[in-house]
């Protein structure tokens, strides 16, 4: 099971100053105590004793939210986060790879739990994230008042932990707790349970402080258990141009996707994954831009040199940032319940008012079919939210929801690996969870939606 301890689920540390010494060695030290001079503080953790020091919040909010970025959307080379994990089971990303593991999730057949799996690791820094927004939320609340904006963001990205886990695992993902110190066991949350209770937190976010991002966390979470008019009614307000950034930095937090594609060739981007994924690459789409680059010796391979390499360019290069809420999403989400209420032309008016923002893309017309606009609708929503976390869950809900077949949804046939795709459709639970006594393998099913 996983278990977090109170300083590390605390983040970032503090450091107090000390008495300066000057450049000119000769200047008189007379105000310096010379034993205060020679002694170093090591930086330590914010710890319980400190944490309800107004000055000691910040720091323990900033933790929380480089707990949440790393989990959701990835750091680097090795560490694939929600975003990148779920890119790869989906048809946003191809493995390039020679690492066995992730060519199991390119290729729907994930390994047992005790071999491991990519997204073992996301979901340990998940729940670390969740772990540490709730603690965060809760300092907050204590020391500057349950109204602070702080709060309300904290309990967002604690509603999002719970999106993640909903959308990209099998329904039965323990919620372990620490009270008074001591670790509790937590029972396995189905799917809904999961949605139920990021719903929440997205309630309380609003209540603490009115949020564009706690909106959008609950419209989605909406969208998810098939509520579509309340979901449109959650973003009404949310103005088109909004948008929130989880930041990547050339130092810290590389991004993910850039790395793993661009700079090691780890994940190409090919398009029409297993003869049935959506055309990434070769749609001729200003929204989803793909290169490849020609050196004297041919077009460039990935890591396993022999995959060709394209390069995708929403990120490109080591800091850039990515969405993970959005205006535009909004759009999407009320042209979706436009869809289901039986208005159409609503539908095709509000996605060609968002493609009206792009150049070069030209107006949709209408299908005709109920089918071809649900084919429609979520073509523009992997095309607008491409490589943003949100691929994995809008295949799920095409099954669920809109009633077609896993094979219909998800790539098949053969990988780029040549290996035969598998049946899994979602993520299993690590094998560390076994330790919890609550936890059953068995509920684990990663071959259903």
């Amino acid at each position: 099971m996983i278990v977090f301890g109170n300083k590390t689920s605390r983040g970032i540390v503090a450091r107090t100053g000390q008495c300066a010494l000057g450049l000119a060695v000769a200047m008189s030290l007379a105000g310096c105590d010379i034993d205060d001079l020679l002694s170093v503080d090591d930086p330590e953790f914010v710890t319980d004793e400190s944490v309800t020091d107004p000055n000691a919040v910040p720091l323990v909010v900033r933790g929380a939210l480089g707990e949440f970025y790393r989990a959701y959307s990835g750091s680097g080379l090795s560490n694939l986060g929600y975003l990148t994990a779920s890119g790869l089971l989906t048809d946003e990303l191809q493995s390039s790879d020679t690492f066995v593991d992730r060519n199991a999730v390119d290729a729907r057949s994930l390994q047992p739990p005790e071999l491991g799996n990519p997204s073992d690791l996301a979901y340990e820094w998940l729940q670390r994230a969740r772990r540490a927004t709730i603690d965060a939320a809760e300092t907050v609340a204590e020391v500057e008042g349950e109204s602070d904006p702080d709060r309300a963001l904290m309990l967002a990205l604690n509603g999002f932990t719970y999106v993640a886990f909903g959308e990209g695992w099998c329904s039965a993902v323990p919620v372990s707790t620490l009270e008074g110190g001591d670790f509790v066991e937590g029972e396995p949350r189905s799917t809904e349970q999961l949605f139920q209770t990021a719903l929440e937190r997205f309630q309380s976010a609003q209540s603490a402080s009115a949020s564009n991002l706690a909106a959008l966390g609950r419209a989605r979470t909406l969208l998810n258990l098939g509520q579509y008019q309340e979901a449109a009614a959650a973003v009404s307000g949310v103005p088109t141009s909004y948008v929130f950034l989880i930041e990547h930095s050339e130092n810290t937090y590389e991004n993910p996707v850039w790395n793993l594609n661009n700079d090691n060739g780890r994940f190409t981007i090919l398009g029409n994954e297993g003869e049935n994924g959506l055309a990434f690459r070769t749609a001729d789409d200003p929204r989803i831009e793909v290169t490849i680059q020609v050196t004297p010796q041919g077009n460039r391979l990935g890591f396993d040199d022999s995959t060709p390499l394209y390069e995708q360019q929403k990120y490109p290069n080591r800091d850039a940032d990515v969405p993970l809420a959005t205006g535009t999403e909004a759009r999407l989400i009320e042209a979706e319940a436009a869809l289901n209420a039986g208005n159409p032309g609503t539908f095709l008016q509000l996605l060609n008012d968002l493609r009206a923002t792009v150049d070069g893309l030209e107006p949709l017309t209408d299908p005709g079919t109920q089918e071809g606009r649900v084919d429609l609708l979520f073509r523009e929503r992997a095309f607008w939210l491409y490589l943003t976390g949100h691929r994995l869950g809008d295949m799920r809900r095409l099954v669920d929801q809109y009633g077609r077949s896993i094979d219909d949804v998800y790539p098949v046939g053969t990988s780029t690996q040549g290996q035969p795709y598998g049946n899994d459709v979602v993520f299993s639970v690590p094998f560390e969870e076994e330790q919890n006594s609550l936890f059953s393998r068995s509920a684990c099913v990663t071959t259903q939606t």
